[in-house]
């Protein structure tokens, strides 16, 4: 019971660091704490709306409280059910990488509308609306696409990546794999430790991305 105890008040001391920035919980979409979290279930929880946009397993990934979600990078990953638009922002803390697989994101190829998020140890590449851009790699850190704007560890990496064509997009986000017209991409699972993510509806500023940076770091 104690060890229990301690674990819950662990998380949730954390509360909170989804809204780092001044950001409102009404823009906040899902914000999940892998790292830290009192068991893998309790993981899956939106901590800025439990039951709302809950992560569930497509394949459950392993995990403990210091690491997070620990992906395999054959078949293990989670959604997420938010369907992004023009605008979205996502963030990752992540740690462990040891394969080149979609850390995060959505394809929905009719548009073309991409959102996606790929840390690579010779480059990490951003992907919004209809195209990419790269910059340096990385196999940890905390990684995000505002818009067309790619941030790593709080700092604007590549701005201006793409135009979200089209007005509607009905393909959600995977954690660890790309949800490709509704199916994760076989050979395409990320190795990788997830240790919090976050999703909004709503293009993050500078300001927010860095007090984000900052507050995942401190999980």
């Amino acid at each position: 019971m104690p060890i229990l105890g301690s674990g819950l008040m662990t998380h949730r001391a954390a509360s909170g660091w989804w809204l780092s920035g001044g950001i409102s919980a009404a823009n906040c979409k899902a914000a999940y704490a892998p790292k830290g979290a009192a068991s893998l279930v309790a993981s899956y929880s939106n901590l800025n709306a439990p039951g709302t946009n809950d992560a569930a397993p497509g394949t459950a990934p392993t995990w403990d409280a210091t690491n997070g979600w620990i992906f395999n990078g054959t078949n293990q990953y989670l959604t997420t059910g938010i369907v992004p638009a023009a605008g979205y922002s996502m963030i990752v803390r992540f740690s462990n990488l040891t394969s080149d697989g979609y850390l995060a994101g959505t394809q929905q190829t009719a548009a073309p509308r991409f959102f996606q998020l790929l840390p690579r140890a010779t480059g990490n590449i951003w992907i919004y609306g209809d195209a990419s851009k790269s910059g340096a790699g990385s196999t940890s850190g905390v990684i995000a696409l505002a818009g067309a704007t790619g941030y790593f560890n709080g700092a604007s990496i590549v701005t201006s990546i793409g135009t979200w064509s089209g007005t509607s997009q009905s393909v959600s986000i995977y954690i660890a794999n790309l949800n490709n017209n509704g199916s994760p991409v076989g050979g395409s699972c990320c190795a990788v430790y997830v240790k919090a993510i976050s999703i909004y509806d709503f293009t993050l500023n500078s300001t927010q991305i860095s007090a984000l940076t900052t507050a995942m770091n401190a999980l």
